[in-house]
């Protein structure tokens, strides 16, 4: 699963298997970054209006809740993480205002 960024100069690749996700430069094609997830079992990713901040959702392993970790793409780090329910497939985002200063 993949998404772009960053007013579509990046691109953003789940990798399941190492619970993690890789930001690529489309110009260059090379990786800017990976970033581990809080959980194993990464599902969907949202990125906000303004390209800056990715919510990455994770099913929860057991008894264990689902993860949202919110990730800065300009500093390429987690800035956060809520827990949600055991089954958090995937993330969308309804609707946007301006971002209150």
């Amino acid at each position: 699963m993949s998404f772009r960024a960053r007013k579509g100069r990046q691109l953003l690749a789940m990798l399941k298997q190492g619970a993690m996700f890789e930001i690529f430069d489309l110009a260059s094609g090379t990786s800017l970054a990976r970033l581990k997830n809080s959980s194993t079992v990464a599902n969907g990713v949202a990125i906000t209006s303004d390209s800056r901040y990715a919510f990455v959702s994770s099913e929860g392993v057991d008894a264990a809740p689902g993860k949202v970790d919110i990730y800065d793409l300009h500093a390429f780090a987690k800035v956060g993480t809520v827990d949600v329910g055991q089954q958090a497939g995937g993330i969308a985002f309804w609707k946007m205002g301006p971002v209150l200063k």
